[in-house]
């Protein structure tokens, strides 16, 4: 659940709005050429502010990274659910299946994902956390239901063993190890893994996917604003 936050002065709101600025600006330019491509002296001339007014705000491009990941992911996630809502409470098992589908297709796309599948670790930590409140609720209301099999004490390891199964996919098709049909053979094991018959788990992995909305970034998101769970 989001924190209540005070409302902010002029001040306040002047530098949120700044920080938010260079968070676009390095998001854009990332996504077109790549992380390492992409200089602190670009996003500032991007966000049009002074270099020096940067490490007012961040210290590192590196812990600019970090945010614009934690924004994106929150914007994907927002997106997902929104994209599953109709079948939320009647079909659980396909709303994680979807949602495990188009979190891989999406992690391929652009520069800025693909970034991120080379720090594979970096990723699963923060989508893990990012994904959290959507993806434990989600395979809470499948266990619910019957269509996931775990014990209480047993969804955290569940909920873990699909962030790593899910990005080391999506890695492997980057790298070509793999093809993209192994994005439904893996969406496959992880149904199987969390209870749902072979089957099932099959049909469920090769349906259409919904489409989904456009991606539209809070990038004054700060993940931090969500209590810990």
């Amino acid at each position: 659940m989001r924190k209540e936050t005070k409302a902010l002065g002029r001040i306040e709101r002047r530098r949120a709005s700044t920080r938010a600025r260079i968070l676009s600006a390095a998001y854009e330019l990332m996504s077109e050429k790549g992380v390492d491509g992409t200089s602190i002296k670009e996003v500032t001339g991007l966000a049009d502010i002074g270099y020096g007014t940067f490490f007012n705000y961040f210290e590192t491009k590196d812990e600019v990274v970090l945010r614009v990941l934690d924004c994106a992911i929150d914007d994907m996630g927002r997106r997902n659910d929104v994209a599953t809502m109709a079948i939320k409470n009647i079909h659980p098992a396909e709303v994680v299946c979807i949602s495990v589908r188009l979190v891989i297709r999406e992690l391929i796309e652009n520069q800025f994902w693909r970034w991120s599948l080379s720090h594979s670790d970096l990723l699963v930590d923060r989508m893990r956390l990012g994904f959290h409140r959507f993806g434990i609720r989600d395979m809470n209301i499948a266990i619910e239901g019957g269509r996931f099999r775990f014990e209480p004490d047993q969804v955290e390891t569940g909920w873990s063993v699909l962030i790593w199964m899910l990005v080391n996919c999506a890695k492997d098709i980057y790298d070509g190890y793999s093809g993209k049909e192994s994005e439904s053979l893996v969406t496959e094991l992880i149904l199987r893994a969390m209870g749902v018959p072979i089957d099932d788990a099959h049909r469920l992995a090769h349906l259409p996917l919904p489409p989904t909305p456009q991606s539209d970034i809070d990038f004054s998101f700060a993940i931090e604003d969500y209590e810990a769970v």
